[in-house]
Parts: structure tokens; C-alpha cells; sequence
């Protein structure tokens, strides 16, 4: 008992030291150094969400805020994600206009596997879609997603971590308006702040984050986000079915199976099968 304590209390300190360092070492180079951010209220969200770095998803939500407030958009929204995912959800972080009767987009989904979406997450700035509705660059399914969310026009651009790897997206949603286009300061905005502040911020948090090995939220808390398919694969998953099993009880083929498994391990933060039937089978209890 006493080295169990031992090791967890040194994990907890490891991890502390690991923040601290992360933060110290971006406070130097963003706000400390020769190049560090001269634009003040850049250089504030920066402060602000280092005060958040060891909470990825309140670090989040203050640079959603930040950019939905000064890039003139009324919701802003995003997720950690990768190209690789089967499906992009929507809204971890969120912030809405107070002055507009804005949906709200958590949970909503779009199907990454789209020729729009793997286009926007090979982009190195932002893709301006200025009328959803019409807008050619994305399948009629993504324009439908979009337009369940309410979004008229939208600005996108993937975060990505120092190498270049991309880690999540985040956009800025119009949903009054269609035809006002962005400013090209606005613009110039969004893409200067998400690249040398958020990105950066929230690649380190991500990185704590996963090192703490935080556990996914309870299904009472996420349910919603999952569709009533998904609900029942997941059932037969949490009873330890493999991929053909499920295909064959619920009469699918195993390619509609095997999609529907990749889009609940997003939704509830899982990397792997193998961690999704055990947290299935350990801990939810799903609605009746």
C-alpha cells in the first residue's frame, strides 16, 4: 500500500513538473523572448490561457471566446481531431454570441472522410467558405451538417503542433449573414493568433492532457453526441463482441461497424478498441 501511494503521489508531482515546464517554456517564447507577441491582446489570451494550460478544455473555451469577440463571428468553435479520424465533432470548445440567437454546435458531426475536410486539413491558413449553401468545395452531405448547425458562413483552419502536425480545428461561424465577407484584417487575425498563440498553447495542453491519462467522460455526461446506431454497437461492444459479431446481431456489414466503432472512440476520447470495450464494459451504464 505504501509504494502504491508512493507511485501515484510521484506521478501526480511528475505531472505538475510537466506543466510548470511547458508553461514557463512557452511564457518565454511568447511572451518573454526577442520575437515574443507585441500585439497586446494577443499577448493577454496568451497569458490567460497559460493560467489554463493543465485544463485543456478551459484553455479551449477562453481562446473561443477571445476570437469570437474580435473576429466578428457569432459562435466559434472547435475540437482536438486528425485527419485520420472517421468522423470531426464539433463544439469542445465553444462561444456564442450574446447579442445573436446562435445555435449552439456541440456534438454535431461532420464525416472527415469528405473531400472538403481532407482538403481543410492539409491547409496552412484559413478556408473561407462565404455561403455554405452553395458552397462547391465541400459534398451536399457536409453542406446539410452544416447547415443543421445553422451556418451560413464559416471560416476554418486547422491548429497544428510545431512539427506541422495537425491536432484539432478550430472556425468562426456566421449565422445571420451569408453574404458579408471577412475583412482581410479579420482574416489576417484569426490566422496570425491561431498559429503563433493557440495552436501552440493548446498542443501543449493536449500533450499534458494525454500524459495524464485522463480518463473519458461518463456516458450520462456524452450520450447525446452518440446516435442511436452507435448506442447499440456500443452495448454489444461493452459485452465483448468483436467487429464480425456485431455486423452479423445487428445484421450490417462489418465496414458500417467498423465506422461506427471509429466514430464513438472519437466521441468519447479513446484511441483504441481495446480501451473502448473496457471502458464500455467497466464503467457506463447507458440510458434505457
Amino acid at each position: 500500500m505504501v509504494s502504491l501511494h508512493c507511485r501515484r503521489r510521484s506521478v501526480v508531482v511528475d505531472g505538475e513538473a510537466a506543466c510548470y515546464l511547458k508553461q514557463q517554456a512557452l511564457r518565454a517564447s511568447l511572451l518573454d523572448s526577442r520575437g515574443a507577441i507585441s500585439f497586446a491582446p494577443a499577448r493577454d489570451l496568451a497569458a490567460h490561457m497559460l493560467l489554463a494550460i493543465d485544463d485543456l478544455t478551459l484553455a479551449g473555451n477562453i481562446a473561443a471566446q477571445w476570437l469570437q469577440e474580435r473576429v466578428q463571428g457569432e459562435r466559434v468553435d472547435g475540437n482536438i481531431g486528425s485527419p485520420s479520424d472517421a468522423v470531426y465533432v464539433c463544439g469542445r470548445w465553444e462561444s456564442v454570441s450574446a447579442a445573436s440567437d446562435a445555435w449552439s454546435a456541440k456534438g454535431a458531426t461532420l464525416d472527415n472522410t469528405d473531400p472538403g475536410m481532407r482538403y481543410l486539413w492539409k491547409a496552412n491558413g484559413p478556408l473561407i467558405l462565404e455561403a455554405v449553401s452553395s458552397e462547391t468545395a465541400i459534398s451536399p452531405a457536409a453542406r446539410a451538417a452544416l447547415l443543421a448547425t445553422g451556418t451560413k458562413a464559416k471560416m476554418i483552419m486547422p491548429m497544428r503542433t510545431a512539427d506541422g502536425r495537425p491536432f484539432g480545428l478550430m472556425s468562426v461561424d456566421r449565422l445571420t449573414v451569408a453574404s458579408r465577407t471577412w475583412d482581410i484584417a479579420l482574416v489576417d487575425l484569426f490566422r496570425s493568433v491561431l498559429h503563433e498563440v493557440v495552436s501552440p498553447i493548446l498542443a501543449a495542453a493536449k500533450s499534458l492532457h494525454d500524459d495524464q491519462g485522463s480518463p473519458p467522460r461518463a456516458l450520462n455526461e456524452i450520450s447525446i453526441q452518440l446516435t442511436e446506431a452507435e448506442i447499440r454497437v456500443a452495448r454489444l461492444a461493452a459485452k465483448g463482441l468483436g467487429y464480425k459479431e456485431i455486423a452479423r446481431d445487428l445484421q450490417r456489414s462489418v465496414h458500417t461497424i467498423d465506422h461506427q466503432l471509429r466514430s464513438i472512440r472519437t466521441k468519447l476520447g479513446i484511441s483504441t478498441h481495446a480501451r473502448l470495450v473496457q471502458f464500455l464494459s467497466r464503467q457506463l451504464r447507458f440510458r434505457a
